[in-house]
């Protein structure tokens, strides 16, 4: 999948920074580019399709000593310069991730966008500094600690993602949304600071200000037409979901011609209502049958999307296998993807959706009971007890619930208990479980959100 990798070490720079590289390159459409600097013990490379970005993959300052790569799309008016770099970020809007090198002060600077939605992996020890939009490009050097994260694999039994920023290996760790990572090259010290919080998109206890819907339809509408260039390779997922719809809506005529697919068993809900919304808009539609046999060989699935998600999702649906194989022949290159109908209409924000049910929740502690037994999409504490031994079970006991208290407390004492469930949706469900889906669609093409 295309992304960044890079390293601070006294390593074998070109051979380890091209098989950092090699892990990364995903098929042929996709453009290798690398910088090394022996002298000041740095390698970074990006792998990125042409045909994607108009736009500098890197760039540096007139004298050299300033070099950016940056992957991914930004929304904003202005270019991202060396010398607006924090007033960028406030007012960032896309989905991206970059690296700032910094040759003259000798620093180095990794920086995630505003809601994770483009993952960013590190690893540091006393001696050096990894980073890599996946994990298998950091699992290449050998000197990247293998240790296993036990309260990851908690996590993931439970909520069938990990929570926070863990990921399957202890010293592996996910970068956190807005956030910037300082690496200092002189005495390996590291911080990170946020240059945006989550907590800025709610309005607390107060009301929402009237007229708010009108705003919110604009800027919706904004977003997609922003995010709709390169018409001829554009194509969107229909269903009878209300994102989909919604961004069919905002397209306007802009959706004549382009790609629509729809993915379900024949003769379902959702074929019947994507025929007709593509009849009514112009596209040009396919309907992907899952059939008895794209789910008989199970183990090659699995591996599949393991490799492809760094082992970092597990799929509740069955749908993985038939958009894999369609992907790898499909007419267009980008696909537009809606996650946030659920934040607009919460009782449909599963796993965790507003239900009857949440009426009862008057305290933290039940809203923790809420969203644990609601999130429960893997196996049961019980079933544990099947496939796990005794002493590992016992390692990872209650450590599921611990990451998700953990994950809610920030907003504990500033949000009200039905915006804790968004914000337990965006920062969790969104981040790390549907992030980790579109990996396996990312290997083939490009996503916008």
């Amino acid at each position: 999948m295309p992304g960044i990798a890079g390293f601070y070490g006294d390593y074998s720079y070109k051979n380890l920074i091209n098989n950092m590289m090699d892990a990364l390159l995903s098929n042929s459409d996709s453009k290798k580019e690398i910088l090394i600097k022996e002298e000041s013990k740095l390698a970074v490379g990006i792998i990125h399709r042409e045909y994607f970005f108009d736009k500098n993959i890197c760039f540096f300052s007139s004298n050299k000593d300033i070099y950016i790569f940056f992957y991914g799309e930004s929304y904003n008016e202005r270019e991202l310069e060396n010398d607006n770099i924090e007033s960028w970020l406030k007012d960032s809007n896309g989905i991206y991730c970059f690296v700032i090198l910094d040759l003259k002060n000798k620093v180095i600077k990794i920086v995630s966008d505003k809601f994770g939605l483009t993952p960013f992996y590190y690893y540091i020890s006393a001696d050096s500094f990894f980073f890599s939009s996946e994990i298998k490009a950091l699992l290449v050097a050998s000197q990247v600690e293998r240790d296993i994260e036990l309260k990851a694999f908690a996590d993931f039994y439970h909520f069938g993602h990990a929570l926070g920023y863990k990921t399957l290996f202890k010293n592996i760790n996910l970068l956190p949304p807005a956030t910037i990572l300082t690496f200092s090259m002189k005495d390996k010290k590291y911080f990170m600071e946020k240059y945006w919080s989550i907590m800025d998109i709610f309005s607390g206890n107060e009301r929402y200000k009237k007229g708010l819907e009108r705003e919110v339809v604009d800027e919706f509408v904004r977003a997609v037409k922003v995010r709709s260039s390169y018409p001829k390779d554009l194509s969107i997922s229909l269903s009878g979901g209300l994102d989909s719809r919604a961004i069919l809506a905002a397209l306007g005529d802009k959706a004549r011609g382009i790609y629509s697919y729809t993915l379900g068993l024949r003769h379902c809900q959702d074929e019947k209502i994507s025929k007709k919304l593509a009849q009514f808009s112009g596209t040009i539609h396919s309907f992907l049958e899952i059939k008895k046999e794209d789910l008989l060989d199970f183990k090659e699935l699995a591996n599949t999307l393991i490799f492809c998600s760094d082992g970092l999702y597990h799929p509740h649906e069955s749908t993985e296998k038939v958009a894999f194989d369609y992907f790898k022949q499909v007419p267009f290159k980008i696909l537009l993807r809606g996650h946030g109908g659920e934040i607009a209409k919460a009782a449909l924000a599963f796993p965790v959706q507003f239900t009857s049910e949440f009426s009862e929740v008057k305290s933290f502690d039940q809203l923790v009971d809420f969203i644990f037994h609601k999130g429960n999409l893997v196996v049961s504490e019980e079933e544990l007890s099947y496939f796990l031994t005794p002493d590992f079970r016992k390692k990872i006991e209650n450590s599921a619930r611990e990451s998700l208290i953990e994950s809610l407390t920030p907003c504990r004492d500033h949000l009200c208990f039905s915006d804790i469930l968004l914000y337990y949706y965006i920062n969790e469900w969104i981040r790390r479980q549907v992030v980790s889906s579109l990996a396996i669609f990312r290997q083939f093409i490009e996503i916008r959100m």
